[in-house]
């Protein structure tokens, strides 16, 4: 591990308040997962970057409230990674679903409690054997929202685009729930 210190100077008139907007523009530079440079040298960049990669960055400065840190996820393995789709719902269907957990007060704990009656367990299983199986992270990468809610004993990941008027409901497969 190599630890790096930076100085950064700022063109003056330096002011305590122009001093703290600094800190916290660098320490958000350095620490966003989602931002420029943890993406291209995070242990997943994208930009073909083949050297070193950063595993964690702390930015800490008198003028930040407190330290800001960036680790890398620890990695998953890929079958706590593994989600069964229960059913994706759409146009008609999704439209229904929606009436439905309104008329039982509009949650995401209501849309899963209804999209949950599709949920065969085995069958439903067995089905992903076939249809594949979708990797959480690649749902958390995109750009729907997604929920985690806790019904009839499992854990569910629903996901909600309702610009794409659609429902999604996932889980992990049986074996795995134990």
């Amino acid at each position: 591990m190599i630890n790096l210190t930076v100085n950064i100077d700022i063109d003056d008139p330096v002011t305590p308040e122009r001093e703290a907007e600094m800190a916290q523009l660098v320490a958000e530079y350095l620490t966003n997962p989602e931002g420029s440079f943890v993406s291209d040298y995070g242990p997943e960049a994208w930009g073909g970057y083949e050297g070193p990669k950063v595993s964690r960055v702390r930015v800490s400065s008198d003028h930040l409230e407190q330290s800001t840190d960036y680790a890398a996820p620890t990695p998953k393995s890929d079958e706590d990674d593994d989600l069964v789709c229960v059913v994706h719902v759409t146009d008609e269907d999704y439209e229904s679903a929606v009436d439905a957990a309104n008329e039982r007060g509009g949650s995401t704990k209501t849309v899963v409690a209804h999209l949950a009656r599709w949920d065969y367990g085995d069958e439903t299983d067995g089905a992903s054997e076939v249809n594949g199986r979708d990797a959480l992270a690649e749902l958390e990468a995109l750009p729907h929202q997604l929920h985690e809610v806790d019904h009839g004993g499992l854990h569910y990941w629903l996901q909600i685009d309702h610009g794409l008027r659609f429902y999604a409901l996932y889980r992990r497969p049986l074996g795995q729930t134990a």
